[in-house]
């Protein structure tokens, strides 16, 4: 026989499970977020971070999620959905991207860059200065930094699509790129790593340390990490332009990195997971269970 109301209550109280809400029907329960959006109106917006300081139980927090997912499935069944224009303009795989929340910029394999304003969907500009495939964008303020497979580093006025300067130094397609400060770290498959500073448009340093191709590149502060297919991670300190450690213990190519300051975390062909010390530079944990390569992490 069922218990009581008040009975219940008490037990659920005891137990301190009244944090977790009294409702039992979680299609009925109040989201955590009263604004609406979608067609009909009755989707609510969610957002499922949770402060540190917050005294929300985190149960909350998935159950909404559940209640966003029912929320999802139910204006899909219902059509009550709208599908984005399409952008189409290159005639080719598009290979590179990035957005400053306003505006897209694209790389292909036609080799041509282009800038799309997302909220018309139209192409505003095109760029057709690259020789080869463009595999790299970078996007800060008024400048578009792009890495090409014709060995090239392109930087570019964003305001007026044109090609400022270019970088010559690399061997092979610059697949890999990041800015820190006014420092451009790229690395090749030419199985070298440059630091270009960029005010003077020079080369500062170039570093030899892998024996085959970069295949990931990550990085923190003033440091930057690079996974390649000689199995190996190499740390390096841009602002001192140093090789800091290498990483060994992979027994295939690692395909993803992660630096946080502290730890290096990387991903690889032989399925694991590894965490990595910095000093000493070992590996402190192995992480297995994937029956495939690890292609991603965050």
């Amino acid at each position: 026989m069922a218990l009581n109301i008040p009975l219940r209550l008490h037990h659920c109280m005891a137990k301190g499970w009244l944090r977790f809400g009294l409702n039992g029907d979680i299609h009925r329960e109040n989201h955590l977020n009263i604004q609406m959006t979608n067609v009909g109106g009755n989707s609510p917006v969610f957002q499922t971070y949770v402060p540190e300081e917050s005294r929300l139980s985190p149960i909350c927090k998935w159950k909404n999620v559940f209640i966003r997912v029912h929320h999802l499935n139910k204006n899909w069944d219902k059509g009550r959905y709208t599908v984005s224009p399409l952008l189409k303009g290159h005639i080719e795989k598009v290979t590179a991207i990035e957005c400053n929340g306003k505006y897209i910029v694209s790389g292909s394999e036609d080799k041509s860059l282009r800038l799309w304003d997302m909220s018309h969907a139209k192409c505003l500009k095109k760029l057709d200065g690259h020789l080869d495939t463009i595999t790299k964008i970078i996007w800060k303020g008024n400048t578009i930094i792009t890495g090409c497979a014709d060995t090239a580093i392109r930087v570019i006025d964003s305001s007026n699509f044109t090609i400022l300067f270019s970088l010559q130094g690399h061997g092979a397609s610059v697949d890999h790129m990041t800015l820190v400060g006014k420092v451009l770290v790229s690395a090749s498959a030419d199985r070298t790593l440059r630091l270009w500073y960029l005010p003077d448009r020079k080369l500062v340093s170039v570093f030899r340390g892998h024996t085959d191709d970069v295949e990931c590149m990550c990085s923190h502060g003033n440091h930057v990490v690079t996974g390649s297919w000689d199995n190996t991670l190499i740390l390096y300190d841009v602002e001192h332009a140093e090789q800091v450690c290498t990483f060994e213990g992979h027994t295939e190519v690692v395909t993803c990195c992660y630096f946080d300051g502290k730890k290096v975390i990387s991903g690889s062909g032989d399925n694991d997971l590894r965490i990595w010390s910095i000093s000493p530079a070992k590996c402190t944990h192995i992480l297995e269970g994937h029956e495939g390569e690890v292609v991603s992490l965050q």
